[in-house]
């Protein structure tokens, strides 16, 4: 699968195989809209290995992400990792079941194949928000964190947080702690500021949210049992085209 043109924008179309999987038919009408205004050079990616080598190879191409929510999700990751998330703008071309593509929706990309294509091809781009943590790993869409006892350390303590009714998160937003609560949720919101919600439906915005458990937390990729955590926004850091 392939296409070509002599003039406009080069743009590299990272397709995700479960897209082919789920609807080949969208996939061809994203290829067949690129290629009509741009030289498209499709890579079919079939594991992060291939994604990666894919995205380092890119050159001055222009990223177009052709799949659901969890494979934008990757490809921003590899661009964070790489330091290149800054230097084009990322097109997104929503593929997939529909429960898949929540995110998507949330940032503001057409849900049409032949729309978001257009919109991914002709535009100049849309700073938005980042939520990432102090590991590194970005949270597209966010997290939602709650209490969760380390059966894997042992003890009395481990015995006793299992069985404790009122198990509770520690929460600092910019350096201010507050009441401990039963869980959060972060995300990205406008503004450089992250969205926190607490329990009893409060809201609060912070640029950097540290969480402070045991706890595991969900999201597109969920997070293992871990003792603390801190998130930040980085403002504009991803161009949406």
């Amino acid at each position: 699968m392939s296409a070509t043109r002599s003039e406009g924008e080069t743009v590299l179309a990272l397709v995700s195989p479960a897209a082919l999987a789920a609807d080949a038919e969208s996939v061809r009408i994203a290829r067949d809209v690129l290629g009509a205004s741009s030289q498209l050079k499709l890579a079919i990616c079939r594991d992060p290995a291939d994604l990666g080598r894919a995205l380092e190879r890119r050159g001055r191409r222009r990223a177009v992400v052709i799949g659901d929510d969890r494979f934008l999700q990757l490809v921003v990751q590899l661009l964070y990792q790489q330091t290149t998330l800054a230097a084009a703008p990322v097109g997104v071309v929503p593929v997939g079941r529909s429960a898949d593509l929540t995110v998507s929706r949330t940032l503001g990309v057409p849900a049409g194949a032949a729309e978001a294509a257009r919109s991914a091809a002709r535009g100049p781009g849309r700073a938005v928000d980042l939520l990432v943590d102090d590991t590194g790993a970005v949270a597209l869409g966010g997290v939602r964190c709650s209490p969760r006892a380390n059966s894997a350390s042992g003890g009395w303590w481990t015995r006793w947080i299992s069985r404790a009714e009122a198990c509770r998160l520690g929460v600092e937003l910019d350096g201010r702690p507050l009441a401990p609560v039963k869980g959060l949720a972060v995300s990205p919101g406008v503004g450089g500021l992250a969205d926190v919600l607490l329990p009893g439906q409060v809201r609060a915005r912070a640029q950097r949210v540290r969480v402070i458990g045991p706890f595991t937390w969900q999201g597109l990729m969920p997070g293992p049992v871990v003792p603390e955590r801190t998130w930040e926004v980085l403002p504009g850091a991803l161009t949406l085209a």
